[in-house]
């Protein structure tokens, strides 16, 4: 080989090492190129701060209803006459009873409620005077004067007639709130006063259906467990 040749050779040798080394320095900004951008994304990703969720509202609680507690004289009355005997009273009288005794007995029923209303007031005010009275006295009279007028409306009802009388008879037991000292008695007085009618019921139907003898016993425990109701709260009278 001339020395021309080997010269030649070794210039080309030359160029191609080059231009290997150049292809890897190629490479290798490639590779750092990219290295580079992949932690700018990281970076770029973990510098977002992160969205700022509320916090929820704590359960608001149920409200507490707080029911306010009737005075003794007026829970006495619940236990002794209303559910002591007064709705069994009633219950019976719609298990057996035509419409027209039912609703006379559910007069009744109101009219003792509207009792235990003024035992209510009673027991939260002191005694009013004689006017105010008369015009706390006025639903009572009004519902008894309603009951009387069933009697009335239905009194050729004769299969009934005795029980109709019974209860309009009994109706103004509640009257014991305007008598002192003793309204105990009034209300034994009322109940003796509807012993015609009650006996009269007693007498129809005996040995026929007992149920007219269980609704007079019932009938007649209302006004026994009234007058025990006065005798143990209201001895000497409703003030």
């Amino acid at each position: 080989m001339s020395t021309t040749n080997q010269g030649l050779y070794t210039l080309a040798t030359i160029i191609k090492r080059l231009e290997a080394v150049a292809s890897r320095f190629e490479d290798l900004e490639e590779t750092a190129r990219s290295r580079t951008t992949k932690r700018q994304s990281t970076s770029t990703v973990a510098d977002v701060p992160e969205p700022h969720l509320p916090r929820p509202e704590p359960p608001v609680p149920p409200a507490v209803v707080v029911q306010p507690l009737s005075p003794p004289s007026v829970t006495a009355f619940d236990a002794i006459v209303i559910d002591g005997k007064l709705k069994a009273f009633v219950e019976l009288t719609k298990a057996f009873a035509p419409q027209f005794l039912v609703d006379q007995v559910a007069l009744f029923a109101d009219e003792l409620n509207l009792l235990r209303n003024l035992l209510l007031i009673a027991a939260a005010c002191k005694a009013p005077d004689q006017k105010t009275f008369v015009e706390l006295l006025g639903p009572l009279q009004a519902t008894i004067e309603t009951i009387a007028r069933a009697k009335i409306t239905h009194g050729k009802e004769a299969a009934w007639v005795n029980h109709l009388s019974a209860i309009a008879e009994g109706a103004p037991c509640v009257g014991w709130v305007t008598v002192e000292p003793k309204p105990a008695t009034y209300v034994n007085d009322v109940k003796d006063s509807i012993r015609f009618f009650t006996d009269r019921v007693l007498k129809e139907h005996k040995g026929k259906d007992s149920k007219h003898a269980e609704w007079v016993r019932a009938f007649l425990a209302v006004l026994d467990e009234m007058k025990r109701y006065v005798l143990e709260n209201h001895p000497v009278g409703l003030a």
